[in-house]
């Protein structure tokens, strides 16, 4: 949290007011670009990361007392998380704003447990 603190206030000291809420959007150049680009692919490949355990029980709700789930509507269920999940961030007015809030406050209080252990 210290190390957090003294990155945000010595960043806003350099770079004064005029740095954006997501920096990453100030970035120019080819660089920038590969940025942006590794970030798109990183929420490629962690959404379904992130989204399994919702996933595990949807399926284990619509399959009941079976043994296993057929694929069909495993694939529904899976494309309609997925819609579902872009109509809301979609809809939503400031979904990045707010979600920043979230991981934000759920980040910062993870840190905390963990650094609480060692």
């Amino acid at each position: 949290m210290v190390v957090g603190g003294l990155f945000g206030i010595i960043g806003a000291w350099g770079f004064g007011p005029g740095v954006e809420s997501v920096v990453v959007t100030m970035l120019t150049g080819p660089a920038g670009v590969a940025v942006k680009l590794l970030l798109a692919v990183n929420l490629l490949f962690t959404f379904p990361i992130m989204a399994r355990s919702c996933l595990t029980i949807l399926e284990d709700t619509a399959k009941g007392a079976a043994a296993e789930i057929a694929t069909a509507p495993s694939l529904a269920i899976r494309t309609a998380f997925v819609l579902s999940a872009a109509a809301i961030a979609y809809v939503v007015p400031n979904f990045g704003t707010i979600l920043g809030l979230v991981g934000g406050g759920l980040h910062s209080s993870t840190s905390q447990l963990n650094l609480s252990r060692y």
